[in-house]
């Protein structure tokens, strides 16, 4: 049975069977599907055979090259079960070149460009290659260009790993501080170097995934900067620490926090500024009046790599149809609006550096900067809040309840934050009259009966509700309004 859902018999629903049954349905954004399909599972019980096995033998899944052993046969038409992995070499001449130090027979005869994913034809017989570029069909990396630099960075990363040795703590060890950057270098990669088969062209799995690793860097950057803010204040010490790069960064925070603080307002006057004006015209009908940067730059580098849009000299012609194709995330076309959003994301990140160094190197307070451009959350929005209507249900009714209910716990943060605990009070006071009169909680009897959330506990809380909310909020948000346009 292929990968699918059972919909539930109902006949609200079969106007919409008939419509979308005859094509391929992906219900999710995850992009599970592509990765699934890439490494060879192609159906329902080739799935649970497989979980069982990572179950129990996960590590030695990975050990034992998965790439190489079925990922790759998979895309050349040879699926390798449980019935006959013991039988199917992964290249013909199986450990040979490696025990006799040939290891270039290993990238000889790879995929030809004309090859069909799944199948035979075109397949070649290499398993680690570098051939660069993309899959003319998946538009995706090659599965033996994937296989090779796994294994190159293997050592790499056998090396490395000696470089930084650190006691145990969450935060405190440099490999985290690492962690933050190579998450936020996975979203940037996941669209431009896309790993999985077909996943470039579903640009709703793309944006998700994108958004989810971002918001990932985001909280480990600030739980970094958090530790570092502990450490300086805690356990830095001058004399042990003099002329090295931490003492250096603190003779020169002046020059660090007033280099960020003017970044920061040139980027917020100048962004949000355009935004206004861009905006006030279109509401006073005379569109031609915009202000309309291209990013001349971003353009260029893209004419470098292949793409044709822009009418510029190309450096490496021909290199591969899909930069060229709109159908995928490889090379989007850029604009105006690309322009501003990355400043604005710029805008972002420059002030947060410096509103997180700030508190690290002066030790003072910070604050929160939130905002969104209301009209464009609401031109973004507005179909997706009316996923419901007095007609009926949309494609975007599961996307319209959970940021409905994004709002209500985000706004439930913001009342924690704001009220602080005085409101609060009243609140639980009630849950206890109400816990100490129900048939069976009251006789789990207070031992001290609280009174309040104290003002730490009413920020931690407003703080954790104002986060996830602001989650499930955007995710919504960024999932219905890309897959309403895009599909």
């Amino acid at each position: 049975m292929p990968f699918g859902i059972l919909i539930l018999v109902n006949p609200r629903w079969k106007p919409l069977l008939e419509e979308v049954l005859p094509v391929p349905v992906n219900i999710a954004y995850s992009g599970v599907y592509q990765w699934w399909y890439t490494i060879g599972l192609r159906t329902n019980e080739d799935l649970y055979t497989g979980a069982l096995f990572l179950l129990f033998l996960s590590t030695l899944s990975l050990i034992g090259g998965h790439l190489v052993h079925v990922a790759i046969p998979g895309s050349r038409g040879e699926y390798v079960r449980w019935n006959n992995f013991l039988d199917v070499l992964p290249y013909p001449q199986g450990l040979g070149p490696l025990l006799t130090g040939q290891w270039n027979l290993y990238a000889q005869n790879p995929d030809s460009s004309n090859h069909l994913f799944g199948t035979t034809q075109g397949a070649g017989t290499a398993i680690l290659t570098l051939l660069g570029g993309f899959h003319p069909q998946t538009q995706s990396l090659w599965l033996t260009d994937i296989a090779h630099h796994h294994l190159a960075i293997a050592f790499i990363f056998l090396i490395a790993g000696h470089m930084y040795r650190t006691n145990f703590g969450i935060g405190h060890s440099i490999k985290d501080l690492f962690l933050r950057v190579i998450t936020s270098l996975v979203a940037q990669h996941m669209y431009s170097l896309p790993a999985y088969a077909f996943i470039a062209q579903d640009f709703t799995t793309q944006a998700a995934l994108y958004t989810h690793h971002q918001y990932i860097a985001g909280f480990i950057m600030t739980g970094a900067f958090a530790h570092g803010a502990i450490f300086f204040i805690r356990d830095y010490n001058p004399e042990q620490n003099e002329d090295n790069v931490l003492a250096r960064m603190l003779d020169h925070k002046e020059a660090i926090i007033s280099h960020l603080s003017w970044a920061s307002l040139f980027l917020g006057f100048h962004t949000l500024g355009l935004y206004v004006h861009n905006d006030v015209m279109l509401a006073f009908g005379t569109p031609e009046k915009q202000i309309l940067i291209e990013p001349i730059f971003a353009q260029w580098i893209q004419s470098a790599h292949g793409k044709t849009t822009y009418g510029r000299s190309i450096w490496l012609p021909g290199w591969l149809n899909a930069v060229n194709e709109n159908s995928n995330s490889l090379f989007l076309t850029i604009g105006p609006g690309d322009f501003l959003v990355h400043h604005a994301i710029a805008l972002g990140l420059h002030t947060t550096t410096l509103i997180l160094g700030n508190v690290s190197q002066f030790n003072e307070s910070s604050t929160y900067l939130m905002g969104w451009l209301r009209d464009y959350l609401w031109l973004n929005s507005s179909q997706l809040i009316n996923g419901y209507n007095p007609f009926g249900m949309n494609s975007l009714s599961v996307w319209a309840w959970m940021f409905l209910f994004g709002h209500l716990v985000w706004a439930t943060g913001f009342m924690f934050l704001i009220s602080w605990r005085g409101y609060w009070q009243e609140l639980i006071e009630t849950l206890a009259w109400a816990h100490e009169r129900t048939p069976l909680a009251n006789l789990i009897r207070w031992r001290d009966k609280p009174v309040a959330l104290s003002i730490v506990q009413a920020r931690l809380v407003g703080l954790a509700h104002f986060s996830v909310g602001y989650i499930f909020t955007y995710a919504a948000f960024l999932i219905a309004s890309t897959s309403g346009k895009f599909g």
